[in-house]
């Protein structure tokens, strides 16, 4: 291994639960752990995370804690116990902080709407057609974002020329971590957070060159512009790249085809077990079939409960003519998933599964959770006779193993008009090029969802050539190597980094 003092530094900003997931619990993480001539810092919001780096035991991959509060009352408590000039400062200056993150956190929500307003997204478009209580409510969206002159680009090009400026102050924490580390590269996952352009602007001022990971496939089209200090983008597949050149304005060359970091697991040797090992594991009679429900949040699956409930009698009295057994897996942001779901569990033929954590909230052990969760999901889809969800990314987990999808486009008990269901998710600019190869079963009340479980049931063939095509469209490349490829892509951003310095 290089001297540490020889070693080049990258920091890498894990922005969400799902940066934490691609980055230190698929491959990709390996390749990291082999690349022992960098120094590789993640910088993440949770301790846990911390404690988890440490236990791996890799002298090159450090570990940083990340917080964005400004804290002021834990200064003017300080201050109070112990005045001085020194406190007094302190508290002044987090004061002025915490005033310029409202500030720019206004300015960022405006970028978000007016962007995606200009570019005239379908999702946009969609949301416009929403009462305002009910955008709000679903979307966190107020209607005054695009006040005045939403379609104004000359208003648009200052704003994100104010929000970009050089002239705004640092954060405190971030510039302690760039004054210790000394990095020769930011990397940052997530890139059009507000975070993450807190980041930006820090690596801007401490004259750090940045790269990106986008690591979901709407982020595109639904969350806004990136910082202009970015100099190289990877992305999951050929419309992702298409979408950063068009709407995004990066040149070709800046945008890379890398794959999706976690879908890596699906190759991995010794990951997947046979099925009937894995069905006993899980307590579930081989013989049966085994339906996997993919649930939302409470905010956006309010009517999954009653769904899941029609579904559970039907397959308790054999409605489909197979034995079958429903295992319910709730979203990772669902904390309500055991008060939603837990009364089904009274059903032999139910099992409720735990939401899965990599969250900024770790407890103590989560980590291991984690690990076993994703071994977890990987089983359930290869193993799955059928994946039941809303338009969730679990469809393309599901398709990567060729297995069947219904799409629940109806709101259960519920009757409510086209821009209040969730149906109108599915026309959506990235989830509609999934229903476009017709791979999967959009279903729209209950008899065309039970219609759609007995034939996929009877005959999981069915729309297998579209599911060929999604895979195609969305997921390739998809063979194992992505964590490869983000490696050698970031490491080849750090050498142009170094050789421009």
């Amino acid at each position: 291994m290089t001297d540490s003092a020889d070693r080049p530094t990258i920091l890498i900003f894990l922005l969400d639960i799902f940066s934490v997931r691609n980055f230190l619990f698929t491959p990709l993480w390996e390749e990291l752990a082999r690349t022992t001539d960098v120094d590789f810092v993640m910088v993440t919001q949770a301790k846990a995370h911390g404690e988890y780096v440490a236990e791996q035991g890799f002298e090159h991959i450090q570990w940083e804690y990340l917080r964005f509060g400004t804290y002021v009352w834990d200064s003017l408590r300080k201050l109070l116990k112990k005045p001085s000039l020194d406190n007094l400062h302190r508290v002044i200056r987090r004061i002025y902080l915490r005033i310029v993150q409202a500030i720019r956190f206004a300015i960022h929500i405006r970028l978000i709407y007016r962007f995606n307003h200009l570019n005239d997204f379908r999702t946009q478009k969609l949301k416009r057609h929403l009462p305002a209580k009910e955008r709000f409510r679903k979307f966190g969206e107020f209607r005054y974002l695009g006040w005045p002159f939403p379609d104004s680009r000359w208003i648009y090009d200052q704003l994100y020329r104010l929000f970009t400026a050089k002239g705004w102050p640092v954060l405190d924490r971030l510039d302690e971590i760039f004054d210790q580390h000394r990095p020769n590269l930011a990397v940052i996952t997530y890139p059009q957070t507000i975070q993450a352009h807190w980041i930006s602007l820090a690596a801007r001022q401490h004259a750090v060159p940045m790269t990106t990971y986008i690591n979901s496939w709407d982020q595109p089209t639904t969350k806004g512009p990136l910082s202009p200090d970015v100099q190289s983008v990877m992305v999951w597949n050929q419309n992702m790249r298409r979408e950063m050149i068009s709407y995004h304005h990066f040149l070709p060359e800046q945008v890379h085809v890398v794959g999706a970091a976690h879908l890596d697991l699906y190759h991995r040797p010794g990951l997947l077990v046979d099925r009937e090992t894995f069905l006993r594991g899980l307590g579930i009679d081989p013989t049966h079939r085994l339906v996997v429900y993919g649930t939302y949040n409470t905010r956006l699956g309010p009517d999954e409960p009653e769904i899941a409930r029609h579904l559970a009698e039907k397959f308790a009295a054999q409605g489909y003519g197979f034995p079958t057994t429903m295992l319910i897996r709730p979203h990772p942001k669902d904390e309500l998933w055991g008060e939603r779901f837990g009364k089904l569990k009274a059903y032999d033929n139910v099992i409720v599964g735990r939401s899965s954590d990599f969250s900024t909230d770790l407890d103590e052990g989560s980590t291991d959770q984690a690990t076993g969760d994703l071994r977890q999901l990987i089983n359930l889809m290869k193993h799955a006779d059928l994946v039941i969800n809303g338009p969730s990314t679990l469809s393309l987990d599901a398709i990567a193993f060729d297995t069947p999808v219904i799409h629940v486009g109806f709101d259960g008990d519920r009757d409510l008009p086209y821009e209040k269901s969730i149906l109108f998710r599915y026309d959506y600019n990235h989830y509609a090029m999934i229903m476009a190869p017709h791979g999967t079963r959009l279903v729209k009340s209950y008899d065309e969802l039970d219609k759609a479980v007995r034939a996929y049931l009877e005959t999981p063939s069915l729309d297998e050539a579209g599911r060929e095509q999604i895979r195609q469209e969305q997921l390739t490349p998809f063979d194992g190597h992505s964590g490869e490829r983000i490696v050698s892509r970031i490491l080849e951003d750090l050498a142009a980094a170094t050789q421009n310095r």
